[in-house]
């Protein structure tokens, strides 16, 4: 879960996206609040149309 003050999530938006609670994330724990940031975004489409699906890369830092 992702606490997103201005509803875009993207790349250095410092305190505007954080995390809204504890969450494991690669058997990593990071404590809710921690900064979470959208490094790389791209989008994947369905040949002949259909759905799309979009991947977004992410780094955390962790907050005590």
């Amino acid at each position: 879960m992702i606490d997103d003050t201005d509803g875009y999530f993207d790349d250095d938006q410092g305190m505007a996206q954080r995390l809204d609670g504890d969450q494991v994330l690669s058997g990593a724990i990071y404590a809710g609040g921690s900064d979470i940031v959208c490094e790389q975004s791209d989008t994947l489409r369905s040949p002949g149309g259909g759905d799309n699906d979009t991947l977004q890369f992410i780094s955390v830092v962790r907050r005590a």
